[in-house]
């Protein structure tokens, strides 16, 4: 999952650069890649890497809530934080 935090906005960086000669940014330009030019389908990659992060949020949510309802095993209490007195 980490991984897609990083390479998702990668890939629609790129696709942007692909469709874009310049973008804005809270009013500052973003640096595009020259290189991106007239390449289509990483507006296609990054779709689909992009509902495949969410997907996978939404297991791990599910997982994680399981866990917690069904199986009542404490591993959602064991990842708050706790408090030493």
């Amino acid at each position: 999952m980490y991984l897609c935090l990083f390479v998702v906005p990668l890939f629609g960086w790129l696709a942007l650069s692909s469709l874009t000669d310049s973008f804005q940014l809270f009013n500052k330009d973003v640096p595009l890649f020259s290189l991106a030019q007239n390449v289509d389908y990483l507006g296609n990659i990054h779709k689909l890497l992009g509902n495949l992060f969410i997907s996978l949020v939404g297991l791990h949510a599910c997982a994680a809530l399981l866990h917690h309802f069904i199986l009542k095993d404490n591993v959602l209490k064991s990842m708050l934080f706790h408090r030493n007195n």
